[in-house]
């Protein structure tokens, strides 16, 4: 899970490096800033650690609390702009469908 989750990272990465490089920026700081923002992850990742090695709850309350924020990104900030930048309801539809393939995925 460690492998695909740092896997992941690496478009994440690009997605902040690459426009930095297009507007002009020296590669070498574009690299730089693309590290620190991925700083956060880290200590994210450290104190969810920590968390939920004290105690089961504590690891309940922690997942809990990551895939809220989740759910907040896609569903308060992301479906929303994707509707207005397609002036339809396709982004919704195609949200349902990978909601109902992973439902899929975790009882077959």
């Amino acid at each position: 899970m460690a492998i695909v989750i740092g896997l992941h990272n690496i478009p994440e990465g690009m997605a902040v490096a690459v426009p930095l490089v297009a507007g002009g920026m020296k590669k070498v700081k574009a690299a730089f800033l693309t590290a620190i923002t991925g700083a956060p992850t880290i200590l994210g990742a450290m104190l969810g650690y920590f968390l939920g090695t004290l105690s089961p709850t504590m690891l309940a309350f922690s997942l809990s609390f990551a895939s809220g924020a989740m759910l907040y990104v896609v569903f308060g900030e992301l479906l929303p702009e994707a509707i207005l930048m397609w002036r339809s309801k396709a982004p919704a539809f195609a949200m349902l469908v990978g909601l109902l393939v992973g439902v899929v995925i975790l009882f077959v």
